[in-house]
């Protein structure tokens, strides 16, 4: 069966994107029951953990669903049979920000990835924001303390013509898109198109750029792909 997904480029508990999770909700029906996972922000924090898991029920409560958030942040937590529990009666699994490759490892072969699995193949929506969209690649982007602090210098501003980055080492990821890394923030300005002529696609030949306050989204069983918000995805495919 063609799986429900939905990839979101970032921003995603800003107002401006409330628009894009009252469809979701709508297209569910019913009060949905959505498990938000903050997993990928682990190693920020539990008060950034606790910052993420307020607003992810704020914003999606305020539209009507009923919302769990395990705190799925370490081996421990990740292989809690409540939390579990949450997971398998969720019709809506979301994924949070932060980095991919803190996530995948805390989740890998614990019985929340069990339950993920399951929730995802009985027709479930999985969601993923920033890096829980990252994620769902056959490689995900390691986000390394180099690399962050070059993105911090130019976070708001265009890149010099000359701006070289760090290129980021890659990770397996869920290989619910075969063949593609996922781009979060593909509107921000640091993000480098060098990487596409070099190392980053040598293995995965397609690219999924999302822009901020934008998603992604396959809900139909015919295995369509849709874009909401108010931005653009890019696809960007390895020159052969």
């Amino acid at each position: 069966m063609a799986h429900k997904l939905a990839l979101i480029g970032g921003e995603e508990f800003a107002d401006a994107f409330q628009d894009v999770h009252a469809s979701l909700v709508a297209d569910l029906g019913g009060e949905p029951r959505v498990a938000f996972l903050p997993t990928p922000a682990a190693n920020d924090g539990m008060e950034t953990v606790e910052h993420w898991c307020s607003l992810a029920r704020e914003k999606l409560s305020a539209l009507g669903a009923m919302v769990d958030t395990p705190r799925v942040v370490d081996r421990e937590s990740a292989n809690d049979s409540h939390y579990a529990q949450q997971i398998a009666e969720a019709n809506w699994v979301y994924l949070g920000g932060g980095y991919a490759h803190v996530a995948l490892p805390i989740l890998q072969d614990t019985k929340v990835m069990e339950a993920i699995l399951a929730t995802r193949e009985r027709g479930a929506l999985i969601s993923g924001a920033s890096a829980g969209a990252m994620m769902m690649g056959t490689q995900a982007i390691v986000i390394t303390p180099d690399h962050l602090q070059e993105i911090g210098r130019y976070w708001e501003s265009d890149t010099p013509p000359d701006w070289d980055p760090p290129l980021p080492p890659l990770i397996d990821g869920l290989d619910w898109l075969t063949g593609k890394i996922v781009a979060p923030h593909f509107d921000r300005p640091w993000f480098s198109r060098r990487w596409f002529d070099r190392e980053l696609l040598k293995n995965v030949p397609t690219l999924i750029g999302i822009d901020e306050y934008t998603a992604l989204v396959a809900l139909d069983t015919d295995g369509t792909w849709e874009v909401r918000g108010r931005g653009f995805v890019t696809l960007h495919r390895t020159r052969q």
